[in-house]
């Protein structure tokens, strides 16, 4: 929506000037907030297929290496947790990624070591804006390198202590994911509206002219192909 509702501009009332254009603004942008952009979220064991991307891309692990989860691991002064009370037990690392075992995680995070798990976060697009066509994109947050210990490296492992966007973990993900066979293409983010003159084909938004509530009230499934 572009317009204040009946109840949100009584709120206005009595104001004048400066005041009233800087409430009228405020409210205005709220009505334009697009969560899945503008803000962050910790992101817990979606983030774990990175750090198994960055030890395979390494060469640190392999998928039949075996690891132990008694339910946690030391680490520090810290006895960090797996999410099954009681641990996986011995499992390979394909079962670990499957499991989503959080000790398997840690162990990964620790070869690959701080230094390139900064660089490949840099690398996944986490420290930059995506240039999504929506207004206001954050960036979410992660530990420099001097505060970046064993213990922040473990809990990053597998997505803990740090925060993203919504559409950064989207993009981030895509790559992933094929568009089509045999092909180098991949998929990429971007705001779709359908066709006004045929209503199943999807084009687009102008990135000046973006109708968000069309798009978010629209029940046509978006298809694969897109003009």
């Amino acid at each position: 929506p572009f317009t204040l509702s009946k109840e949100m501009k009584s709120d206005l009332k009595g104001l004048k000037g400066k005041k009233y254009n800087e409430a009228y603004n405020e409210k205005l942008t709220k009505l334009w907030r697009n969560k899945a952009v503008v803000d962050t979220y910790e992101p817990g064991s979606t983030f774990k297929p990175f750090t198994a991307a960055m030890a395979l891309e390494e060469n640190l692990v392999s998928l039949n290496d075996t690891f132990s989860c008694n339910g946690g691991l030391q680490v520090e002064d810290y006895y960090i947790r797996c999410w099954k009370d009681g641990g996986h037990g011995q499992l390979t690392f394909a079962q670990g990624f499957e499991h989503s075992c959080n000790p398997v995680f840690m162990n990964l995070g620790a070869r690959v070591g701080s230094e390139k798990v900064i660089k490949y976060y840099k690398k996944f697009g986490f420290m930059s804006s995506t240039g999504f066509d929506l207004p206001g994109e954050a960036k979410g947050t992660f530990h420099s390198m001097d505060r970046f210990n064993e213990v922040e490296l473990a809990t990053s492992s597998f997505g803990q202590g740090f925060s993203v966007t919504p559409i950064q973990m989207i993009t981030a993900t895509l790559p992933f994911l094929e568009a089509a066979p045999n092909t180098n293409s991949f998929v990429s983010a971007f705001v779709a509206v359908p066709l006004e003159a045929s209503p199943k084909l999807w084009q687009r938004a102008a990135p000046t002219n973006i109708p968000i509530t069309v798009i978010a009230a629209s029940e046509e499934p978006c298809p694969a192909k897109i003009n």
